[in-house]
This record gives C-alpha cells, structure tokens and sequence, in this order.
C-alpha cells in the first residue's frame, strides 16, 4: 500500500515513544504529496513491505512478475509537485524501451493525474526538475 493520509512527525514521534495518538486532520496526520511520497517511501516502505531497486532491469522485471512497480520523485522546489508513476507489465502490445543488448532504458509506465496515460516510457525522473528519485517493487 501506499498512505494518502500518514502520521505528521510530531505524531510519530509520539507513537514511537509509546503514547496514543488519535488520527486528527491537519493535527497529527496530513494528506500525502508526491514529494511527500517521496519521503515516505526512503523512510517507511521497506517497513511496510516495499523494497527499493536500482536498476531498471529489475523494475521492469519485478512488473512483469506481478509485483507494484513505482517511480517516485520530489520536485526541487517544494512548493512544486513532485511526481509518480506506476511500472505497468509488459504486453504483446506495450513494452518498456530497450538497448540493442536487451536491457530496459525506459520502463514501461502508467499514470493518473493532470495528464492520464494508459501506456508511456519514459526517463522523467531524471530531468532537471527532481532532487532525488528512486525505484521500488512490492510483492
């Protein structure tokens, strides 16, 4: 999964050291940005099952089998939307973008938000527009 809704730090400061918190909007949890999710997924996605790759051969691999694939990455300007997508399985008719030895250059990704694509491959994340990116698979 991934949170829409997660614990603001104060919370989770205060759940760590034992103490209940009870969920409160704007209090003690805040709705999830894609620059948020970034965050989020260097701190918390392994713990929640998630595990980071670095390559995307292993992506695109993880897709294939089944697994949740993401790109996620957080604007250099906070106040900016950072983005995410999702790496989508491979089809007879769709396919990642590939080298002439086969490795995967472009994922093969799906997205939902300002713009909608069914079917996209691309390296966006690694535009001048990102302070950081990374890739992770869930089973």
């Amino acid at each position: 999964w991934i949170p829409r809704m997660w614990w603001t730090g104060r919370a989770i400061r205060k759940i760590r050291a034992g103490q209940t918190v009870v969920p409160k909007y704007g209090s003690t949890i805040s709705e999830m940005s894609a620059n948020k999710l970034y965050d989020w997924f260097e701190e918390y996605a392994e713990e929640c099952g998630w595990r980071e790759v670095e390559t995307y051969d292993e992506l695109q691999e993880g897709a294939n089998q089944g697994e949740v694939g993401i790109i996620v990455a957080a604007h250099r300007i906070s106040s900016r939307s950072g983005h995410i997508t999702a790496v989508v399985p491979e089809t007879s008719s769709h396919k990642a973008q590939r080298d002439g030895s086969g490795r995967v250059t472009a994922p093969l990704q799906s997205q939902a938000g300002r713009v909608n694509r069914k079917y996209f491959s691309s390296n966006w994340e690694k535009g001048n527009s990102y302070r950081g990116y990374s890739y992770w698979l869930h089973a």
